[in-house]
């Protein structure tokens, strides 16, 4: 009984951390995820998304780079000011008053650059 508890914890753990796991309906994503803009010399990425298509209202959006939560809004856009060098990957979630959260399926994937010194 003890394997099964860890099992059952283990995966709301790895639901948690790696948020392209959900039981939520498909309505309640966020839909249209995209790059809008990177500015690599400033290292910023702004990405934009469409709300649900579900009725129910969304409280926020959270917004998650490498599995690690870098902002919340309430709109349907967000810069990311502190952009890391190399491969980041960017999730976002809808949050609703109920305190369901919700993943986009579509995880963007921004390469900035390395500050590598120059000879």
């Amino acid at each position: 009984m003890k394997v099964i508890k860890i099992f059952v914890l283990g995966m709301l753990t790895c639901a948690f951390c790696f948020p392209s796991i959900s039981f939520a309906k498909k309505s309640q994503q966020p839909r249209n995820v995209r790059l809008v803009k990177v500015d690599k010399s400033r290292k910023k990425v702004e990405i934009a998304w469409r709300g649900p298509a579900s009725a129910e209202p969304v409280k926020s959006y959270q917004i998650f780079r490498n599995a690690v939560k870098v902002g919340e809004t309430k709109n349907n856009r967000f810069v990311d000011k502190k952009a890391k060098a190399g491969s980041s990957n960017y999730k976002v979630m809808a949050v609703y008053e109920s305190g369901v959260m919700v993943p986009a399926q579509k995880i963007i994937n921004v390469k900035m650059p390395t500050d590598r010194p120059s000879f």
